[in-house]
C-alpha cells in the first residue's frame, strides 16, 4: 500500500507527506477504513490545496532556481531536470520555483556538455542562480 502499511481496522488513518507542485500547490494523499455492512473497505481520499498545520513555522517560498547557460549558440535547445522534473529553452534561463530544501538536477544539450552537467542546489530562504557553461563535445 503506497501510504507505508496496510490499514487493518475502521477508522484508522494512514496520510503520505504533502509534496508541493511547481506551482505552489500541496498535495496530501489520506486512506482511511470504512465497514460497510461488516466488511472493510478502503477508501483513498486526494485532497489538493494549501495545508496549513498549527504550530508549524511559516512557509519558506517558493523561491526562483534560476539555471542561466553560457556557451550555448544562440536559439540552441538546452535542458535542466531539476529533481526529476524536465524544462527545455532556447533562450539562457531556465526558472523553477521551489521551497527550502536540497534538490538534484541534471543538465543537457545535444551535442555539447555542460559543466556542472549534474549535481544538488540548495534552497535556503532565497533565490538561487546556477550557472551552466556548454562545450562542443
Amino acid at each position: 500500500m503506497p501510504l507505508g502499511g496496510a490499514l487493518r481496522r475502521p477508522g484508522a488513518l494512514r496520510a503520505r507527506s504533502p509534496r508541493r507542485s511547481r506551482q505552489g500547490v500541496s498535495t496530501v494523499l489520506v486512506a482511511t477504513v470504512l465497514a460497510l455492512a461488516g466488511a472493510a473497505v478502503v477508501l483513498g481520499l486526494i485532497f489538493t490545496g494549501v495545508l496549513k498545520v498549527p504550530g508549524a513555522a511559516p512557509s519558506h517560498g517558493p523561491f526562483d532556481v534560476v539555471f542561466t547557460e553560457s556557451g550555448l549558440p544562440k536559439g540552441t535547445s538546452w535542458s535542466v531536470a531539476l529533481h526529476g522534473v524536465p524544462e527545455s529553452s532556447s533562450t539562457s534561463k531556465i526558472t523553477f520555483a521551489e521551497d527550502d530544501g536540497t534538490y538534484p538536477f541534471s543538465t543537457s544539450a545535444p551535442g555539447y556538455g555542460g559543466t556542472p552537467a549534474s549535481g544538488s542546489v540548495t534552497v535556503n530562504g532565497a533565490a538561487v542562480n546556477v550557472p551552466v557553461k556548454f562545450a562542443a563535445v
